[in-house]
C-alpha cells in the first residue's frame, strides 16, 4: 500500500542521513525541513539544481491560431491540486475560457491517484479544451512551455519545483501558490496566490491574458533569477 512505501522511504532515508558524510539539500527550503523532522549533527550545505541557460531562438511551431495556453506539468497525484486549476479555468469568463486550452504533463504515480486524477478529469473535460500528455520528450515538452501563454502551479508541497526552472528559462509567466519554496526558487519572476481558491488564481489568469505588461515586468525578473541556477555558479558551491 502507499503507506507503507511512505514508511519504507522514511527509513531509508533516515539511514541515508545517518551513513552520509556529508548532506546537500536541493533548497532552502529542503534544508530547515530536513532539521526540522531529522536529528542532524553533519554537514548539511545547499545546493541548487543546475539550468542550463540556453538561448531562445524562434519557436519551430508557433502558436499561429490564437490560443491562450495554459499548461501545468506535475504528476497527477493529490498534492499537485490539479481540480484548482480545472475550476480556475471553468471560472474564466467565457470569451477567454473558450480559447483556452489546458495542457497537463505527468504522470500518475499510483493506481489510488490516476482513479482520483480521471475522477477530476471526466467532471471537467467537457467544459474546459484540456489535453493530457504522459509520455512526452524533452524537446516536447520545452515545445509546450515555449507555446503555452503561462505555467500554472498551485502544486500545494515541493522540495523544489523543476517546471519553474524551465518556464523562467523560456520566460513563461508563472502563477503559483506563494509558498516559501516558490519564492525562493522565483523570486519577483512569478505571481503568487496567497489563498488556494480558483477566484484568487482565476482572477491572477486574467489579468495575465489581459495586461501584457505584467509579462513583460515578470521577465525581467526572471532574466535575474536564473543566473542563481547558472551551470558555472552551481558547479563552483
Amino acid at each position: 500500500s502507499e503507506s507503507i512505501v511512505s514508511e519504507l522511504f522514511v527509513y531509508a532515508q533516515s539511514h541515508a542521513i545517518l551513513r552520509a558524510v556529508t548532506l546537500i539539500a536541493v533548497s532552502n527550503n529542503t534544508k530547515s525541513a530536513l532539521l526540522k523532522h531529522y536529528k542532524i549533527e553533519k554537514s548539511l550545505e545547499v545546493v541548487y539544481p543546475i539550468l542550463n541557460l540556453q538561448p531562445i531562438h524562434p519557436i519551430d511551431t508557433p502558436n499561429t491560431r490564437g490560443e491562450l495556453i495554459i499548461l501545468y506539468i506535475a504528476n497527477f497525484e493529490p498534492r499537485k491540486n490539479h481540480k484548482i486549476v480545472f475550476q480556475t479555468l471553468e471560472a474564466l469568463p467565457e470569451d477567454i475560457r473558450r480559447r483556452v486550452k489546458l495542457v497537463l504533463i505527468g504522470q500518475p504515480l499510483y493506481q489510488s491517484h490516476r482513479i482520483q486524477f480521471e475522477y477530476a478529469l471526466s467532471e471537467f473535460n467537457n467544459r474546459i479544451n484540456i489535453e493530457v500528455y504522459t509520455d512526452i520528450s524533452e524537446e516536447e515538452k520545452v515545445l509546450w512551455i515555449r507555446r503555452s501563454t503561462l505555467l500554472l502551479y498551485p502544486s500545494l508541497n515541493e522540495g523544489f519545483g523543476i517546471p519553474l526552472l524551465e518556464a523562467m528559462m523560456y520566460h513563461l509567466p508563472i502563477i503559483c501558490l506563494d509558498t516559501p519554496i516558490y519564492r525562493e526558487v522565483c523570486g519577483e519572476g512569478a505571481i503568487y496566490v496567497k489563498e488556494n481558491n480558483p477566484e484568487s488564481f482565476t482572477r491572477e489568469v486574467k489579468a495575465i491574458i489581459q495586461n501584457q505588461a505584467i509579462t513583460a515586468g515578470l521577465i525581467a525578473h526572471q532574466n535575474n533569477q536564473i543566473q542563481k541556477f547558472d551551470r558555472a555558479h552551481v558547479n563552483e558551491k
